[in-house]
């Protein structure tokens, strides 16, 4: 019947279930978006082939769910984030936002494919970053405060829902 009722939330069960449901609709939608962006664009520009406003709209709709699925992660799992299997999850939700939004931090940028800044400046110089350096460096100092239990999740929701 697809209701989940507070009797069936005893354990982690409960969230992969709306987490995944959810990241299955929430990607048919975009994937939908994606397709819509392309009709529109090709009608009023060149048919045969994206142009640049196209594929910025896309990747800001992939990088707007990344960052809305990293903030569902992190708010069921708010209590849990000293155990292990939990923040190995966190990281890898936490480096495809990175490569997708940019970091600050040199080591990042080493590790994985990323920029200081977005994906979209390095595609086409059209485009300009989605956050500044500040903000960037704002929301990983968050994150790491979050992951290494120095402070709860309030400094980090604030900038990741702003």
């Amino acid at each position: 019947d697809g209701v989940i009722s507070d009797s069936d939330c005893a354990d982690d069960t409960c969230f992969e279930r709306i987490f995944g449901t959810m990241s299955k609709v929430l990607q048919e939608v975009v994937d939908a978006l994606c397709v819509t962006v392309s009709e529109v664009v090709s009608s009023l520009q060149y048919p045969s082939r994206p142009v640049r406003a196209e594929l910025g709209l896309k990747l800001l709709l992939l990088i707007g769910e990344q960052l809305g699925r990293e903030r569902a992660f992190v708010a069921a799992h708010i209590d849990k984030l000293q155990q292990v299997s939990v923040q190995l999850r966190f990281l890898k939700i936490q480096g495809a936002r990175r490569m997708l939004v940019g970091s600050k931090s040199l080591r990042n940028q080493y590790d994985i494919v990323s920029t200081s800044h977005s994906i979209l400046p390095s595609l086409s110089p059209h485009y300009g970053t989605l956050l500044n350096d500040q903000e960037i460096a704002e929301l990983e100092e968050a994150e790491d405060h979050v992951i290494e239990g120095k402070k709860g999740g309030t400094e980090w929701w604030s900038l990741i829902t702003g």
